[in-house]
């Protein structure tokens, strides 16, 4: 297999920065998958990458790094108002969405404009205005690395939680997802409950009724006016977890603070929002180095130009710290940190 040295990583890593892997594969035949795991099973270090918008890079990788770029759309329908449709790892999530719309198959539209790959879905249990994505996983399909057979989860094997999932967890540590099933409608209801989500898809449909579209529209929209084109300034998107408290702590909270965005979980917890609470404590614009809080949106960290992993470091700590310290809240990085 045609293995490249020392190539930079800086394009496949929506952060922007300046790190090299020791090794690199462009993995875009699913065909040579066998071949490749052999391979890789002779690394002392392998990191599978897909679109890096969910990833940190702390240093130099010293090992094989294998970025999943397989492609393919597939579907089937299994009843009147219902489509099973499976996507390659590799795609990009964002013109998924739209192939989904596009074809007439709804479920997806509150979630478009997020980076990364489909693939990448599952792990993170992505979510925006109001949805999040394993309510439409049917299937993941991957391969064990380590046992080197092919698995196949149905949502409720998945384990999924927010914004987690059995992927994240130590005993799948070396699981890598291939292919993900989604169970889409090919009738649309609306999801727009969520914030402003409701007026601007309103605006959008000038009287007449919202459609999948209208609401795709507006939450594409919305996320440009938030937050920033990686391409432009790098960044992970949302970088902090919102924490979720339990209902007793998050009531004297909202006491001192009844103002504070909050939001009731099922289970009796309460969600505060991160970027508020990173607002509240005069974060915004502070800087290390080359990182910085967002001027407009606190919640997403940027790389000025040319920041550094330790910058990162610096930044996180600052935020964490400065949090804690106002309101006894210890907030959590989303995106993996790589050693």
């Amino acid at each position: 297999m045609n293995f490249q040295q020392n190539v930079s990583l800086k394009a496949l890593n929506t952060l922007g920065l300046e790190v090299q892997a020791a090794l690199f594969y462009e993995w875009r035949d699913p065909v040579v998958l066998s071949d490749l795991l052999n391979a890789a099973a002779a690394c002392n270090k392998v990191h599978w990458l897909g679109g890096g918008s969910n990833t940190v890079f702390l240093r130099d990788f010293d090992g094989l790094v294998i970025h999943i770029a397989t492609r393919g759309i597939q579907h089937r329908f299994t009843g009147e108002h219902t489509v099973l449709v499976t996507a390659a790892a590799g795609e990009v999530w964002h013109d998924f969405v739209q192939h989904t719309l596009a074809n007439g198959w709804y479920g997806l539209e509150n979630l478009s404009l997020i980076p990364g790959t489909v693939g990448a879905a599952p792990i993170q249990n992505i979510g925006a205005y109001g949805v999040e994505v394993r309510e439409r996983i049917h299937r993941v399909f991957g391969v064990d690395t380590v046992s080197r057979q092919p698995f196949t989860l149905d949502q409720e094997a998945c384990r999924f939680g927010y914004r987690d999932s059995i992927f994240k967890s130590e005993a799948a540590r070396h699981y890598v997802i291939t292919a993900v099933e989604f169970a889409l409608d090919t009738e649309f209801t609306p999801r727009t409950a969520y914030g402003d989500l409701a007026q601007h898809a309103a605006q959008l449909a000038h009287g007449e009724t919202i459609s999948a579209r209208h609401v795709a529209d507006a939450v594409i929209a919305i996320r440009r006016s938030k937050l920033p084109d990686p391409h432009q300034l790098g960044n992970v998107g949302s970088f902090f977890h919102n924490p979720i408290l339990p209902a007793s702590l998050a009531k004297v909270l909202l006491q001192q603070y009844p103002d504070a965005p909050h939001y009731p979980q099922i289970d009796g917890r309460i969600k505060l929002a991160a970027g508020w609470l990173i607002e509240q404590a005069g974060l915004k614009g502070a800087r290390a180095g080359g990182m910085a809080v967002h001027e407009q949106q606190a919640l997403v960290l940027v790389n000025r130009g040319d920041a550094t992993a330790q910058d990162v470091l610096d930044l996180t700590a600052h935020i964490q710290k400065t949090v804690r310290n106002r309101f006894g809240i210890m907030l959590q990085p989303e995106p993996l940190f790589i050693d």
